[in-house]
């Protein structure tokens, strides 16, 4: 199937692999604008992308994820697992977000960041 005829809320630039069981454009209010997705993202089923959502190029994203409204993602950043990104969040370049995180509405991530989530961290 092209990805034109799948996602009526979504534009998908060239080399973009999308599961089967994920939307994207998802119209969370009458006006709001399509998903806009880099060239060549991964997408992994179960995940739910909102309307005006810009995902940069090279983008990888793992199963379940949910991006709300307003978000942007810079090239070559990758969310890994069961994670929910809130209103207005923007993802600097070259960052990953581990699974099992939330992250609240307009949150700043600057490029390169790496978020971890074990609990005691590893020292050298």
């Amino acid at each position: 199937k092209s990805h034109e005829s799948r996602f009526e809320n979504a534009e998908v630039r060239n080399g973009c692999q999308i599961d089967d069981n994920v939307i994207l454009g998802y119209r969370f209010h009458v006006d709001c604008g399509p998903t806009r997705l880099g060239r060549e993202c991964s997408l992994r089923a179960g995940t739910v992308i909102y309307g005006d959502v810009i995902i940069g190029n090279y983008f990888l994203g793992a199963k379940n994820i949910v991006i709300r409204a307003q978000v942007r993602t810079g090239d070559h950043s990758a969310i890994e697992g069961i994670v929910r990104l809130g209103t207005g969040v923007r993802i600097m370049p070259h960052t990953y977000i581990p699974s099992r995180t939330w992250i609240g509405d307009h949150v700043f991530i600057g490029p390169g960041v790496t978020s971890l989530n074990d609990k005691y961290r590893i020292v050298a």
